[in-house]
């Protein structure tokens, strides 16, 4: 099994108080780079996209807000109130058709782990077509920002 070496500086303290700066060897084997590469390149991945999507909160104006009760799709939800949700300007395959149940998934996956609590830009007031409100969701992520759960699905690739 090859192996590779990574030089690294440590950085230690300036020479005048006694310590040089110390340079580091540090060995990986290819079957750990292997091994941990790929699980590395998905976290930088997923934290890039999350990044990508954050928005001031005065970017948009929040109509309304209420709990995510599920999803049916990747750009359809309801919520506790009972209200459909359909989020503007994306398209995302509906459950039944090739890769809607992943694109379901994701969006699950995410208000699984951003909360349920979501924030609607409504586009109008009035209700489209099966009774819908046609919107941008957010969720919060502190009080000054917001991720757009639309722009996360198209991020994702799922829209």
């Amino acid at each position: 099994m090859s192996s590779k070496s990574l030089l690294r500086d440590n950085f230690a303290s300036d020479q005048s108080s006694g310590t040089s700066n110390k340079i580091e060897t540090l060995t990986f084997s290819r079957s750990h780079c292997l091994k941990h590469g790929p699980v590395l390149a998905l976290i930088v991945f997923v934290l890039l996209q999350s990044v990508a999507v954050i928005v001031r909160a005065d970017t948009f104006e929040i109509n309304k807000e209420g709990e995510v009760s599920w999803a049916k799709d990747g750009d359809s939800l309801n919520l506790t109130s009972g209200e459909d949700i359909r989020f503007a300007d994306i398209n995302a395959p509906q459950w039944n058709e090739a890769r809607g149940i992943a694109a379901k998934n994701y969006l699950i996956g995410f208000f699984n782990s951003y909360g349920k609590h979501v924030f609607l830009d409504l586009m109008t007031l009035q209700k489209y077509m099966w009774g819908r409100l046609i919107c941008v969701a957010l969720v919060s992520i502190n009080e000054a920002n917001y991720l757009n759960v639309n722009q996360q699905m198209i991020e994702a690739g799922h829209a």
